[in-house]
């Protein structure tokens, strides 16, 4: 099997990848450990890797039962007669939706007027691409018109907002409590840290990294790595933390 350094027995395997970590190498009883090569001294059974966290991925995958592998409707679900399942919701092939993910819920969007709140219908729909994950109890709201869409292989962490309208391409993360305001969009492969705020009606480019607790109030472009209310470049948002105290 697999387990922590600390709780791995003589038949399980472990792996280092974060270096802050390693003094916990000479003391684990792991049969084996996956390691960067400057770490293969440190143990009595190394599996030497170029990125330990991925290749612990592909020796979990051995072990671990198959998610996503029910299909249909559960004979034990009580769908109501008049119920449309998924309505105006596309999810393509090979997507896990966690407990509590919601779907195709209205958008938020509200007038005010002088007789009290008005209402906007939320009349578009929500297209997931493949290979998306949606983790527990996060929201991905429909589209005023035309759709919110998340591109192939993007993974949303648990309790992630997705407002209407919002297009995220491929590849992304989006950690939890993320929320990411309507009619923002999102190019290839980008990361968002936990509790980053993003704007709406913004543009963010392809390879970003937002850091954590961040706050977007303007278009980002490609190709770069923000932090901080109103983000900056990492640079000086490191600068700033270390000054702040």
């Amino acid at each position: 099997g697999v387990n922590t350094l600390e709780g791995a027995g003589p038949d399980e395997v472990s792996f280092l990848a974060n270096p802050k970590y390693a003094d916990q190498l000479a003391a684990t009883r792991a049969g084996a450990v996956i390691v960067r090569p400057e770490h293969a001294g440190d143990v009595r059974r190394a599996l030497i890797s170029e990125n330990p966290y991925q290749d612990f991925g592909r020796v979990l995958e051995l072990f671990a039962a198959p998610q996503g592998s029910f299909s249909g409707i559960s004979p034990l679900a009580f769908i109501h007669p008049d119920a449309e399942l998924m309505a105006g919701t596309h999810v393509g092939e090979g997507c896990i939706l966690h407990p509590g993910s919601v779907l195709g819920a209205d958008g938020f969007g509200f007038a005010r007027t002088p007789a009290g709140i008005q209402k906007i219908p939320q009349v578009g729909k929500v297209t997931i691409g493949n290979a998306v994950e949606v983790g527990a109890n996060a929201a991905i709201d429909r589209a005023v018109l035309d759709a919110t869409r998340i591109g192939d292989g993007t993974k949303i962490d648990n309790l992630a907002q997705i407002g209407h309208n919002v297009q995220i391409g491929r590849n992304g993360f989006v950690v939890s409590q993320v929320g990411i305001s309507g009619s923002t969009t999102v190019g290839d492969n980008c990361t968002f840290a936990g509790q980053v705020g993003i704007a709406g009606h913004l543009h963010i480019g392809d390879n970003v990294t937002i850091g954590p607790q961040s706050g977007v109030a303007k278009d980002i472009p490609s190709d770069v790595v923000v932090g901080g209310t109103p983000t900056v470049d990492q640079r000086t948002y490191m600068r700033t933390l270390a000054l702040m105290p």
